[in-house]
């Protein structure tokens, strides 16, 4: 029994080159854009930061250094190289931002831990307005979801914000401009603004583990459980996928849905540190020890209508905290977007993906 462990160990060394093999190449960035006079900071107090693309050419950007105000900026992409089209100080965690309709930025931060808020800016980072009660908004910027209500869920519009265009109980999991995703109960379920049933969605692992789903588009949604699931309107699914690796909480996608983003913090460690850690974990009943958290992140592009992937970055260098939108897809699906602590960089896609 004691020769096991080197049995394992000498499986992992002989796979080893192989996964090495398989890894695609690391694209190279069409714009890397500094951007660390945004945060006056020491490195080790840079925190948190975000990045969306507001439209096709412009993109907008938030350092962090707790618990400092963020600095924020717009960077226009469109004259060949990138300029600062605004700049900006936010408050302190400035971190949940959204596209406007207009090509302006909504951000998204809790007040007083109580209630929900969206602050407004112009496209040249000028300060227009807030709404109360700003959770989340849509991919298009014109809907947002309502925190007022405490039972249920309500979708509410920028341009009306006093008359909730939707409303209902259970849990919301996910909506666009034009339909609901909720799980009533037991079933989850598609329905337009009106509250007309358009179809029943699968629930491959159960109404007992956590579903999140994601508006695709104007004809899919994705459903995201232990494997991730594309299915139509009609709640035909149309095909499965493995979940990437690691975790997190950015699936962006181009206006037409062709493309999706997902932005992942992954965690890789040595065989025996992952012995020790998995050791850890059965003695303490899943506790498991303190430091571990993600050390390093991986963006991934695919197509929506395939599943096929168009782009791979990762990294374990000059990384932000996790469990930020640290990468964003442009409304045209051609540019993508990743954010680290100095630098921002902007990758142009394949115009088609490859079969394998």
């Amino acid at each position: 029994m004691k020769s096991l462990p080197w049995i394992l160990l000498v499986a992992v060394f002989a796979a080893a080159p192989v996964a090495a093999a398989r890894q695609p190449q690391q694209p190279n960035p069409l714009y890397s854009i500094d951007v660390r006079f945004l945060a006056q900071f020491k490195a080790g107090n840079l925190k948190f930061g975000a990045l969306v693309f507001l439209t096709d050419h412009t993109v907008a950007v938030s350092l962090c250094p707790y618990p400092a105000p963020c600095g924020m900026a717009i960077f226009d992409l469109s004259g060949g190289l990138p300029t600062l089209a605004g700049q900006s100080e936010g408050p302190a965690g400035a971190t949940d931002l959204y596209r406007a309709a207009d090509g302006g930025l909504i951000l998204a931060r809790i007040q007083g831990f109580r209630w929900w808020e969206g602050m407004i800016y112009s496209p040249k980072l000028q300060y227009a307005g807030t709404v109360d009660g700003v959770d989340s908004v849509s991919g298009t910027g014109r809907l947002f979801e309502n925190s007022l209500r405490k039972d249920g869920w309500l979708i509410s519009s920028f341009a009306d914000p006093s008359q909730p265009l939707a409303q209902g109980g259970g849990l919301l999991l996910g909506y666009s401009d034009s339909v609901v995703v909720a799980q009533d109960h037991d079933t989850a379920i598609l329905e337009n603004m009106d509250g007309e049933l358009l179809a029943t969605l699968p629930m491959a692992d159960g109404p007992r583990v956590s579903m999140n789903a994601y508006v695709v588009g104007n004809d899919k949604v994705l459903l995201e459980q232990s494997h991730l699931t594309m299915v139509n309107f009609k709640g035909e699914i149309l095909y499965k996928m493995r979940r990437l690796d690691g975790w997190g909480v950015r699936i962006g996608q181009s206006a037409d849905g062709s493309r999706l983003l997902f932005d992942q913090f992954t965690r890789h460690v040595g065989f025996w540190r992952s012995f020790d850690e998995d050791a850890i974990a059965i003695a303490t009943l899943g506790v498991g020890v303190d430091d571990e958290v993600s050390n390093g992140e991986a963006v991934t592009v695919i197509d929506s209508s395939t599943g096929r992937t168009c782009f791979h970055w990762q990294s374990k260098n000059d990384l932000l905290s996790e469990g930020q939108n640290h990468a964003d897809i442009d409304p045209s699906g051609k540019l993508a977007a990743i954010l680290t602590v100095s630098n921002i960089y902007v990758y142009r896609l394949p115009e088609t993906c490859p079969a394998h």
